[in-house]
């Protein structure tokens, strides 16, 4: 007796003479799910149909994006943009070839209300120089044309950036339109490396 009660003040159970008799107890069926009648409610499993339900996505619409945010002139605007900042060079893709400009038109749909303005006032501005200043759309501009139109990109860098909305959009876009091309699977399929190499870009002047 003396021996059964110093062991239950060691172990700090409050009796020990229950496991004889739980030792004779018939074995559990495994066959059955085990009970959880005695169980406190914070401890009992939840029931199946209380799992959440996750959304099924299409990986096609994650992968490619839609284009929907622009309109039909402001994308085609942005694409021949595109093609002007950051051309194909020496065998690698460029912004155009890498789909830069639908990816852009998608993030921007997904971006913050500040930057989706800056894009679609900047788009609307260079085809209105267009249409003003040679009669027709900005697409359809020369490398020549077009270039008098982005004389923005040709100023001397300033800490504090251009201060006209148009050539903030213009190296909003250059920035945007250079990460995405070379962050794509085309441009690296084409021999491209993600580091910060010219492409042929519009860079700001040093002088």
């Amino acid at each position: 007796m003396k021996r059964r009660l110093a062991i239950q003040s060691l172990l700090g159970l409050p009796g020990i003479s229950a496991l004889p008799m739980l030792a004779q107890q018939a074995p559990t069926d495994k066959t059955k799910p085990p009970s959880t009648e005695k169980l406190p409610p914070e401890l009992k499993p939840a029931p199946i149909d209380e799992f959440p339900k996750l959304a099924v996505i299409r990986p096609d619409a994650v992968v490619a994006g839609e284009t929907n945010f622009l309109s039909a002139s402001q994308s085609e605007t942005l694409r021949h943009l595109a093609g002007l900042l950051v051309p194909a060079s020496g065998g690698r893709a460029g912004a155009t070839e890498a789909g830069a400009p639908e990816f852009l038109d998608f993030l921007i749909g997904r971006s913050p209300a500040p930057r989706q303005k800056l894009y679609r006032a900047g788009l609307d501005k260079l085809e209105g120089d267009a249409r003003h200043r040679y009669s027709k759309s900005f697409s359809s501009l020369t490398a020549a044309e077009a270039d008098s139109l982005l004389a923005a990109l040709h100023q001397p860098w300033s800490q504090q950036g251009p201060a006209d909305e148009l050539g903030r959009f213009l190296e909003a876009a250059k920035e945007d339109m250079l990460r995405a091309t070379m962050n794509s699977r085309e441009f690296l399929a084409s021999g491209g490396q993600r580091r910060a190499s010219g492409l042929g870009t519009y860079w700001h002047a040093l002088d």
